[in-house]
């Protein structure tokens, strides 16, 4: 429970810091804003007045040790703060003084103390002062006895007289600038410390990547880091190698290899999904899909969310020819390919009307199994599985699933609706990735010293914050000059283009080969997408009724 409350409090630091400056400023406030008090206080001695002699000196002490316990009643009487008002003067009530005037006696002894409090210490002062004077009149009043038969003329049993007169002490006791302040922020603290650990208990959100994997009974595959420079450059992997960004989806990639089992008839389909929008599918399978492309894999990227498409945009790409031209037209699918540096991509294509009936058509399934004999990996990136059913229809297609959700915003009821949604559609669920979580300190959750490495071993400044971030390797002395030879002549190398699909190779010539068959493409390209907007309209009739999602 103890280290529950304190992990919770460590993710909610800024709510602590918060409240603690909160309570800091309340601190502050109160030193500022209060007028200063001073307090002063007299001493009074209670004694009885009898013989010198020993046993009545013992129980003269008895009797004014009792007094003392009737005298405090006295002086918290309103007859004495009366009296003591009028002697004050100055606006002073009975009421006023009673609250300003504390009376206390040590203990064992006859000894009273009056402590006044005030807003000046000279009449702080003369309020403890006064208070003495008067319970001594009311004292010498009470406590004389007959003599020869007069009252007036009898000797007192008991007298009060003043020990310690008041004095007026300079030194305010409210506000105390240094006991105030810390109050508060101890305060602030608790305060806050309440508030994180009640928020964590009605917290429902993903936090951790061993929540999120029990929470969907797979293995945690990978964790995504936050990235500030996701929007303006959302392919780490290509344009930031360096990155921890980059190093956290080449570590996704390796345990994606560990999950996947090679498969002897062809590539290995893995859709990378979420429950909800935002989450970051679409900028993690493309990442993947170029750390995939980066060992030399024959890798596609399919863009499979036919409803809000963004790989086009993201990679600079042509949108109006894609999986949709292929899906409802019939177009070939070389015609959809399109080159990113080492990977392929099929873009999304037009936005159809019905993307649920071409995702579940027979012609995707002829399109998948096209691509697993052409490529070794194809990543799809498919819509969110809650808001619609495009996920739950394409995923049971697939070899396997990897499920997304983002940390500190995907609930706990959404992640076991997305489970349950794949389970119902007879999904092979891989694993799970947890996306947008906090960098820790500097180094995020653990690559920002190999970027600084990186950076540095590639002889750049280096934007890593490990501990070598700022210092420059010495460099080695000159070697000493090898005995000049004159070298073979290399073999020019030939680059080998691979003929599109339909293509014929009519010359030998690798370039002039490269640029018929890229010129043949785009004229080609051209024609299916004029048909496609032809046929876009009528898709209904161009595919093949809808079916039930397999469950087997």
């Amino acid at each position: 429970m103890i280290v529950s409350h304190l992990h919770a409090i460590r993710a909610r630091w800024s709510t602590l810091v918060a409240f603690a400056l909160i309570g800091v400023i309340v601190g502050v406030g109160v030193v500022f804003l209060s007028p200063p008090e001073y307090r002063s206080t007299s001493t009074l001695y209670v004694a009885s007045v009898g013989s010198a002699d020993a046993t009545n000196a013992y129980q003269g002490s008895l009797l004014s040790q009792e007094r003392v316990k009737s005298y405090r009643e006295i002086l918290a009487s309103d007859r004495v703060a009366e009296q003591v008002a009028t002697r004050v003067g100055g606006g002073a009530t009975a009421d006023t003084l009673k609250s300003a005037v504390s009376v206390t006696n040590q203990p064992e002894t006859t000894l009273l103390l009056v402590t006044a409090t005030d807003g000046s210490p000279q009449r702080a002062a003369l309020i403890a002062t006064t208070y003495g004077d008067v319970l001594a009149d009311v004292v010498s009043g009470m406590e004389r006895t007959a003599n020869s038969g007069d009252p007036a003329t009898g000797t007192p049993v008991v007298s009060v007289r003043t020990a310690l007169p008041a004095q007026p002490d300079l030194t305010p006791v409210s506000p105390q600038p240094v006991l105030d302040i810390a109050l508060g922020l101890v305060v602030g603290l608790l305060v806050g410390a309440g508030v994180a650990v009640a928020r964590a208990a009605m917290d429902t959100t993903i936090g951790t990547a061993a929540a999120l994997a029990e929470l969907a009974g797979v293995p945690d595959i990978g964790q995504v880091e936050h990235d500030p420079q996701a929007g303006t450059s959302p392919l780490a992997v290509r344009e930031r190698p360096s990155s921890s960004a980059s190093e956290a989806y080449r570590k996704l990639r390796s345990n994606l290899r560990f999950v996947t089992v090679d498969r002897e008839d062809g590539a290995a389909v893995v859709m990378i999904t979420s429950a909800v929008p935002g989450e970051g599918k679409s900028t993690t399978a493309a990442n993947v899909a170029l750390s995939l492309a980066d060992l030399g894999n024959r890798v596609l990227l399919l863009e499979a969310d036919l409803r809000r498409p963004v790989l086009a945009e993201t990679f600079g790409l042509e949108p109006a020819v894609g999986l949709t031209t292929v899906l409802a037209t019939g177009a070939p699918l070389a015609h959809a390919v399109q080159r990113a540096g080492r990977l392929d991509v099929v873009v999304a294509g037009p936005v159809p009307p019905n993307p649920s009936e071409l995702l579940e058509s027979k012609r995707l399934a002829a399109t998948l199994d096209e691509l697993r004999a052409r490529y070794d990996w194809v990543i799809v990136d498919s819509a969110p599985l809650l808001p619609v059913t495009d996920g739950a229809v394409l995923s049971h297609r697939c070899d396997g699933v990897v499920l997304l959700a983002r940390h500190g915003a995907t609930s706990s009821g959404a992640v076991r609706q997305a489970v349950a949604t794949l389970t119902t559609a007879g999904a092979n669920l891989l694993g799970t990735v947890i996306t947008q979580v906090p960098r820790s300190g500097g180094e995020g959750y653990g690559y920002g010293r190999y970027g600084s490495y990186a950076s540095h071993r590639s002889g750049g400044s280096g934007s890593g914050t490990g501990t070598g971030g700022s210092r420059r390797p010495t460099p080695l002395p000159a070697p000493a000059p090898a005995p000049v030879r004159t070298p073979a002549p290399a073999p020019v190398p030939v680059r080998v283009v691979p003929t599109p699909v339909g293509a014929s190779a009519t010359t030998t010539d690798p370039a002039v080969s490269a640029r018929r068959a890229g010129g043949a493409h785009r004229k080609e390209s051209r024609a299916w997408r004029t048909r496609a907007n032809d046929v876009l309209s009528a898709v209904p009739d161009a595919i093949t009724p809808p079916r039930a999602v397999e469950t087997s």
